[in-house]
């Protein structure tokens, strides 16, 4: 199986993150916020 790429890896887990997210607080949620959480759940690399 190939290797996935380091961006690949990334966007799954701030996909995963924010669908959390959303979970937990009812399905919606304002972008603003939803993204500073995101930065909470998600260690990014520069």
């Amino acid at each position: 199986m190939k290797a996935k790429s380091k961006s690949y890896v990334t966007s799954a887990k701030t996909m995963f993150a924010a669908l959390t997210i959303l979970s937990k607080n009812g399905g919606t949620m304002p972008i603003r916020i939803l993204m500073q959480e995101i930065e909470k759940a998600v260690e990014l690399s520069a």
